[in-house]
C-alpha cells in the first residue's frame, strides 16, 4: 500500500494541528478501502484514495503550470485528498448505498474534516464548490448550493473553478472504472 503511506505522509507535511488524529480517523473509518462511487469512477475498493491522489497530482500540476500563487501547497494537499470525505462509509460491499449515504455531499465532507482540522476560507470554498455545476443540480435539494452561489464563488476565487475542472477531468478521463 505505497499510496496509503504516501497519502499519510502528504497529509503530515501540511503540519496542521490535529492532522495525526485526522489520519487515524481516515484509517479507522475506511478511507483507504472506500470506493469513489458505485457505478462510475473508482468503483472499487481503494478507489477513493486513488481518485483523491489523482486529483492531487493533476491539480498541483495545473497550479504550477499556470503559476497560481494565491494557494498554498498545504491547501492543495488538504483539498485534493479530503474533498470527498463524505464518501467514506457510504457504500456497502454489495454495491448498494449504506444508510450513511452522503446527503449534503460537500457540506458533510467539510463537517468531517473540521472535526479534526480547521479549514481556511479558501479551502472551505474549494471543497464546498468542488462539484461545480453538478453540485448545484444534483444536490440542491440537500442543502448544497445553487447556481448563483457557484457563480459568485467562481468570480471570487478562480482557483475554485480550476479545482472542480480538475476533479471532473479525473472523474471522467483519468480514474479507472471496474466493469
Amino acid at each position: 500500500m505505497v499510496k496509503k503511506e504516501l497519502i499519510k505522509e502528504l497529509l503530515k507535511s501540511t503540519h496542521r494541528k490535529e492532522i495525526n488524529e485526522m489520519i487515524e480517523y481516515l484509517e479507522e473509518e475506511g478511507y483507504f478501502e472506500s470506493p469513489a462511487s458505485l457505478k462510475h469512477h473508482g468503483n472499487y475498493s481503494g478507489g477513493l484514495a486513488d481518485h483523491s491522489y489523482n486529483l492531487l497530482t493533476l491539480f498541483s500540476n495545473m497550479v504550477d503550470k499556470y503559476c497560481y500563487t494565491e494557494i498554498k501547497r498545504e491547501s492543495i494537499i488538504i483539498c485534493s485528498l479530503l474533498h470527498d470525505l463524505c464518501k467514506v462509509g457510504s457504500y456497502n460491499k454489495d454495491g448498494t448505498y449504506s444508510r450513511n449515504h452522503p446527503e449534503g455531499h460537500s457540506t458533510l465532507s467539510i463537517q468531517r474534516i473540521e472535526m479534526f482540522i480547521k479549514l481556511t476560507d479558501q479551502e472551505r470554498n474549494i471543497i464546498m464548490f468542488h462539484m461545480g455545476y453538478y453540485g448545484s443540480r444534483e444536490f440542491s435539494d440537500q442543502g448544497e448550493y445553487n447556481i448563483t452561489e457557484l457563480s459568485k464563488s467562481n468570480n471570487y476565487d478562480s482557483i475554485t473553478k480550476l479545482f472542480y475542472w480538475c476533479d471532473d477531468i479525473c472523474s471522467t478521463y483519468i480514474d479507472k472504472k471496474k466493469e
